[in-house]
């Protein structure tokens, strides 16, 4: 086997993050020649990253780049990480090239390459040749020698700094030459997985892309917290990427720029975080833009599932929530459900033209609100009022979840995330149920295990054991018993492992009678902690991704500031920290209940 074809098979089984394949096809031009980026390095042993910018109307025509370099080399198409720390063989001074067909990648207007060159070697080369329809693409290189900030391989990085580097079709003192590539690696753009029925999968980078839905739900965390909790057994973790009044269009996006440059940049965003769920929610602020058609969001949208085919994530679309009434003077945000509606199915005919996975959040809702909030409720109370006739009872209603109809609250968020777990992975609301029959001496359990059971331990005591749930919920644990003589003396506690015994809280008694006994207790330690762990996680993440003062950081004065960008990237250990508590709370752990006589 060639040096050259060993290569091709090594690059294919390595990671890359879009579909590759090897084919024979004719080269692009060879008479066009490299382009040599030499420099030497007395230090030896490091990295050295360049930034290819070009402006480029592709329409179809095909792209191929040409690299070679000693070391290993990560690259980046349009915010696309193609490869990464791929090692390039020399032998006899030879380097098979790496030859790409990036035009699935390219789009009309400004487009970047970014690579990072690895080398132990203390002259660092890289020679490249980048042709559209076989004619040389022509374009500003710019180089760096030191390690750059956060967002460096996305097209509008500012890189003023950044040495300009022209380039030579000389080698110079490279200690290598390229040699001839037997076959080039198209990039293929990869279509959207569907996974039916949907189910996390371990390992799985989850984005939430979406407007204020999305990013409020950072600050409470119970939407993070439910989908994370209810598989214990995955290692998941999230990133949300909301942003308050956003559109399809990136209204919210642009900064001092316009929206499509917001636009092209929440694209490259989520092809850096390498995702492998993408939830994605839009709709309700298009609806409330009179100007704007239900066809025009439509093409918008399926515009973003384009452009976000190429990390090759599988896509749950997620439909806007109806509104709520409001208490006067507020006015009613419920009247514009009827617009809403009809962007909710929007929505649902491009998931199933696409054949995507589809969460409904608009039909039914307000209905499984109140019925999932007496569940949550430890009086196990709920109001269902005839909405025809008393409407301003709804409006009060509704105020539990919400102060204006729109926002949700705290109350509205661990409700509402209970009711999108539930229509994105089936997990009903009903929680972990307990039924205690004191006459046959026996314990069945819903939705959890029972074990170390012990009858009559004391004249005052009628049952311990042990409980752990299936997942870690907000869900109240429900305990209902059967027997003789229970009256209103009895009553549970629950002690948790990482709760001191003074702070064991009694359960709530719902109902009580000779032969009933129905408790209640309240939210469990652990989902709080897991909660407040959540929270705390998105904040640091929103501080990484939207820093204050991103104008100094990153925009156009960074060179008065633009030192403190490093700090960024100091977010992430952090992060990673904060994630790995987070999957050790989501474990249940196993709690001891004692039921006994007051």
């Amino acid at each position: 086997m060639s040096i050259q074809f060993a290569f091709q098979i090594s690059l294919i089984t390595s990671a890359v993050l879009s579909t590759c394949h090897s084919v024979d096809v004719a080269h692009a031009d060879d008479s066009v020649p490299m382009v040599w980026h030499v420099a030497n390095r007395p230090d030896g042993d490091g990295s050295r990253w360049y930034r290819f910018t070009f402006n480029a109307n592709p329409a179809g025509q095909p792209c191929e780049m040409k690299l070679a370099s000693a070391g290993t080399v990560s690259l980046h198409v349009n915010g696309q990480r193609i490869i990464r720390q791929q090692p390039m063989e020399v032998v006899d001074g030879q380097v098979a090239p790496l030859q790409l067909d990036i035009s699935s990648l390219l789009r009309n207007g400004r487009n970047c390459i970014a690579i990072e060159v690895r080398t132990a070697e203390k002259t660092s080369a890289l020679a490249t040749t980048i042709q559209l329809e076989s004619k040389a693409v022509t374009g500003e290189w710019r180089v760096s020698d030191a390690a750059p900030p956060v967002g460096w391989q996305q097209t509008d990085f500012n890189a003023r700094d950044w040495k300009v580097d022209a380039g030579s079709t000389e080698s110079g003192s490279a200690s290598f030459q390229p040699g001839q590539a037997s076959k080039v690696v198209v990039v293929v753009t990869a279509a959207a997985q569907k996974r039916s029925p949907f189910a996390f999968r371990d390992g799985d980078h989850i984005v939430l892309l979406g407007a204020t839905f999305f990013e409020r739900a950072q600050q409470f965390g119970h939407l993070e917290s439910l989908l994370t909790a209810a598989s214990p057994g995955l290692n998941l973790t999230f990133r949300n990427l909301g942003w308050d009044a956003d559109t399809v269009f990136a209204d919210s996006r642009g900064i001092f720029d316009s929206p499509e440059t917001g636009y092209l940049r929440m694209i490259e965003h989520v092809r850096a975080e390498e995702p492998s769920v993408i939830i994605i929610c839009y709709g309700q602020n298009e609806a409330l833009n009179s100007r704007l058609s239900v066809e025009q969001f439509q093409v918008q949208l399926n515009r973003l599932l384009d452009d976000l085919k190429t990390t090759s994530a599988a896509i749950v679309l997620m439909t806007p929530h109806e509104l709520l009434p409001a208490v006067r003077p507020i006015p009613d945000p419920s009247r514009f459900n009827d617009r809403i509606l009809q962007f909710a199915n929007a929505v649902q005919e491009v998931a199933s033209q696409r054949a995507l996975t589809f969460v409904d959040l608009f039909n039914d809702f307000t209905d499984q609100l109140n019925a999932v909030d007496g569940r949550l409720s430890l009086e196990h109370t709920s109001v269902s009022p005839d909405t025809a006739q008393h409407s301003d009872l709804l409006a009060m209603a509704a105020s539990r979840w919400s102060e204006n109809g729109m926002h949700f609250n705290a109350r509205g968020y661990k409700v509402a995330s209970v009711v999108a777990r539930d229509r994105l992975l089936g997990i009903s609301a009903s929680g972990c149920q307990v039924q205690v029959d004191a006459v046959e001496q026996k314990i069945s359990v819903t939705a959890g295990t029972v074990r170390n059971v012990v009858w009559n331990g004391s004249p005052n005591k009628l049952v311990t054991f042990e409980l752990q749930e299936s997942v870690v919920s907000p869900i109240p644990l429900d305990i209902q018993i059967a027997g003789k003589d229970l009256g209103m003396g009895w009553s549970g506690k629950v002690h948790s492992p990482s709760v001191a015994a003074a702070e064991v809280a009694p359960q709530v008694l719902i109902a009580a009678s000779d032969d009933q006994l129905h408790l209640r207790a309240p939210v469990s330690w652990q989902y709080e902690q897991l909660n407040l762990t959540v929270a705390r996680k998105n904040e640091l993440y929103f501080h990484r991704w939207r820093p204050q003062n991103i104008t100094y950081l990153f925009g156009f004065r960074k060179h008065e500031q633009g030192n403190n960008a490093v700090e960024i990237a100091q977010f992430d250990p952090f992060v990673r920290e904060l994630e790995s508590q987070i999957q050790q709370l989501k474990q249940p752990q196993w709690r001891r209940i004692e039921i006994s006589r007051q």
